[in-house]
């Protein structure tokens, strides 16, 4: 019961920083006006770049922390008060204003902003390092946590396929509350992450 509900509870961190639902209005905003094979495209390449940082910083993350004398106690306090910040930026303000609708190629457009910061970006690099913590779980936890990520990169490749259908079913105020929702719940996650890093750092866990 407890595995399924880490589990649980790791799908629910990694929709809520990844946002697949939030990239939407992003993504129509940037490849809107191109035709039906440059929008797939850049969902594929933008998804494929996303998955490869988040991957790779979720199994040498912690070797690059260990190089630098970074404890993970130290990491998740510091992951943890900038995923509070970004949540505050959700619930406070537009999470996806400031990207400019212009790209000098389909490759700009997929690499920046979608793959990063939308897809990878502080908060989702932050999430999956803290949710793998080789010191604290086991591999096959590991190797769980990284089959759930490629599960959400495969549910933010499909809302970007979607991302007509599903923006006309929203509208612009819904994805615009719906943002605010996950915000909420990624402060309060996000005071977990600090607590168990001030927690570890007490008992030297």
């Amino acid at each position: 019961m407890n595995m399924k509900h880490n589990l649980l509870q790791q799908f629910i961190t990694l929709f809520v920083v990844i946002d697949p639902v939030g990239l939407v209005p992003v993504f129509l905003a940037l490849a809107g006006k191109l035709d039906e094979k440059q929008r797939v495209r850049i969902a594929l390449k933008s998804v494929l770049v996303g998955g490869i940082l988040l991957l790779g910083f979720m199994v040498l993350g912690q070797v690059l922390l260990f190089s630098l004398g970074i404890g993970m106690n130290s990491f998740k306090i510091a992951g943890g008060i900038i995923l509070f910040i970004i949540a505050l930026r959700m619930v406070l303000y537009d999470a996806h204003t400031g990207w400019s609708n212009n790209a000098e190629s389909e490759g700009d457009m997929a690499i920046f902003p979608l793959a990063m910061p939308m897809i990878a970006g502080p908060a989702s690099i932050m999430a999956v390092m803290v949710l793998a913590d080789g010191n604290r779980n086991s591999l096959t936890d590991q190797m769980a946590t990284g089959l759930l990520v490629i599960a959400m990169l495969t549910v933010t490749w499909l809302s970007l396929r979607l991302a007509q259908p599903i923006l006309k079913l929203l509208k612009r105020d819904g994805t615009d509350v719906l943002s605010r929702i996950m915000g909420l719940i990624l402060a309060a996650l996000s005071v977990e992450n600090i607590v168990a890093g001030i927690r570890g750092l007490i008992t030297g866990g």
